[in-house]
């Protein structure tokens, strides 16, 4: 949950610096701008999936423990989802890497 904090809060602070329809432009991406308004949407959905997990019961975040001994939640796989997806959306031909994915070959 805190990687997604972070995330919003780095888009709030490029959105108060540069504006909500500034776009940012991928690097390495073949052009591909992202306007910052859809990342700062990203982030608040992903948060809105996380708080939907922790708003029920304990019993119901499917923990887990990963082979490096940290913690899973359904909380953390629900976010990479929604996250995911987004990012699928937005930069359609960039792979996507995250800590619960499978890792991609990147060429």
């Amino acid at each position: 949950m805190n990687g997604v904090l972070c995330l919003f809060w780095l888009f709030e602070i490029c959105c108060v610096r540069f504006g909500m329809d500034s776009v940012y432009v991928v690097e390495g991406g073949g052009g591909v701008e992202i306007c910052i308004g859809d990342i700062v949407t990203l982030s608040e959905d992903a948060g809105k999936a996380i708080l939907k997990v922790y708003e029920q019961a304990d019993e119901n975040w499917d923990k887990q423990v990963k082979s490096d001994d940290s913690p899973l939640t359904r909380a953390d796989l629900d976010a990479n989802d929604v996250i995911c997806s987004k990012l699928k959306t937005l930069t359609p031909n960039i792979p996507i890497m995250s800590e619960e994915n499978k890792q991609v070959r990147c060429t």
